[in-house]
């Protein structure tokens, strides 16, 4: 872990910014090894059916949770004021409960033909479970973002570590449940996550503001733009994101949708070790230059952390983009070499994604929503003309291809309108100043 923390002090030495970086992904770091050896494991363990249904599952219930909360708990880092900050997560935890009290509702009347439309139907009362997941991943992000404004990061850091053992030991453990195993282990991983959040939040957070129906009606319509426009596109990238999983199972197979889901999830490691450690600090220390109008130091940081992540991600997406199907084979078993094949077709987009993803925060911080929404819907757009193309020619693996070559072109204009936003409010305050 030494020669880890070293390694990423050489590549960050942005001071603060780099020590927090260090504190987040030294946990993430932990708990993704924990997820990489588990993989293995089950990988040996399980067949790709019931790996396609857990996927399936926990995608649908991570969709929904960034529904319930309006996406007011992403604002809490934003107030000037602490006072707001937690008037804001108090709204998103309300909001999770009552939002999920009415995605019961709607189980009872739906969970038999999503059931029957996953191929799973002698597991339609594990739609209820994933009432409980949803709850609990909208509580997740909510302390994740309150700890974050505080720069709470050993906190983040140990409830990745948590979360990520104890699913591993309770899929182990069950086995011999076979998917239903699969997925108590990860409600089991949520549980031990969240309470190390609480455990967290309750010694580090203030908590003397006292609660007032007023005050929430008040951050609720001065942060508006959060779930007029930030949790439509938050929708739309998870849904883009878990499309071509879910399109695998609805439209293919649940064997085909294991295939991509392990896929997609080793791909992921390199982001879930380095960039979601650097986004949450990103987020936190662009919030605090944009406030201060620092528009050219935002750029610098920008443009430093796109070429680092590039430089880090090019050598791993590179060994997979040329000898998928053999290491996939050697590591996993001859059985998910059809995985290793999807992972060559997609290791350029996680490569883009990874580089992308850590400084898509940058769109909150200077009012971009709407814009952000646009390039989401463009995004699921794309994932769901390809998802038809490979229908129609019954080639998923050209589906894929499909979304590779259009999404990278995709991203590069993402960061390119971020780049001009800067350079526009730059050349204002310049301006401004002069006058």
């Amino acid at each position: 872990m030494g020669s880890l923390a070293q390694k990423l002090q050489n590549r960050f030495r942005c001071g603060e910014f780099a020590r927090n970086v260090i504190t987040v992904a030294s946990g993430t770091v932990v708990a993704q090894v924990i997820l990489a050896v588990s993989v293995l494991a089950l990988a040996r363990l399980y067949d790709q059916g019931p790996v396609g249904l857990l996927s399936n599952y926990m995608a649908i219930g991570t969709i929904v949770a960034l529904i319930v909360t309006g996406r007011y708990e992403q604002a809490i880092v934003l107030p000037k004021n602490d006072e707001d900050a937690l008037d804001l997560a108090r709204l998103s935890l309300i909001l999770a409960g009552v939002g999920t009290l009415v995605c019961l509702l709607l189980m009872v009347l739906l969970y038999q033909p999503l059931a029957r439309s996953l191929q799973t139907p002698m597991m339609e009362g594990w739609f209820f479970v994933l009432l409980v997941s949803i709850f609990l991943n909208a509580m997740r992000t909510t302390l994740g973002f309150l700890l974050n404004r505080w720069k709470r990061y050993k906190g983040l850091s140990k409830s990745r570590m948590w979360n990520a053992a104890v699913a591993v030991a309770l899929k182990l453990a069950l086995f011999p449940l076979a998917q239903t195993g699969l997925l108590l282990g990860a409600v089991g991983g949520q549980f031990a996550g969240i309470g190390m959040l609480l455990k967290q939040a309750k010694s580090d957070v203030p908590g003397s503001h006292p609660f007032a129906w007023s005050n929430l009606r008040r951050v609720a319509r001065e942060y508006k733009k959060f779930p007029l426009f930030m949790m439509p596109s938050a929708v739309t990238d998870s849904v883009a994101m878990y499309l071509p999983v879910l399109g695998a199972g609805f439209y293919f197979s649940p064997e085909t949708a294991g295939n991509v889901a392990i896929a997609m999830g080793l791909l992921c490691l390199p982001a879930g070790i380095v960039g979601s450690a650097i986004a949450q600090v990103f987020y936190q220390e662009c919030t605090v230059s944009l406030h201060a109008h620092e528009y050219l130091k935002v750029r610098n940081l920008l443009f430093k952390t796109w070429t680092r992540l590039f430089f880090t991600a090019l050598l791993p997406m590179g060994v997979i983009y040329f000898w998928g199907p053999e290491i996939f084979s050697f590591v996993l078993g001859e059985k998910w070499a059809t995985a290793g094949f999807y992972a060559t077709i997609l290791a350029p987009l996680f490569l883009s994604d990874l580089i992308r993803s850590p400084t898509a925060s940058a769109f909150v911080t200077l009012g971009l929503q709407r814009r952000s929404f646009v390039f989401s819907l463009l995004t699921i757009c794309t994932r769901a003309g390809a998802l038809v193309y490979a229908c129609h020619v019954n080639d998923y693996a050209a589906g894929l291809g499909l979304t590779v070559l259009i999404e990278i072109f995709l991203m590069a204009t993402f960061n390119a309108r971020i780049l001009f936003e800067l350079k526009r409010r730059r050349v204002a305050r310049e301006r401004e100043l002069g006058a």
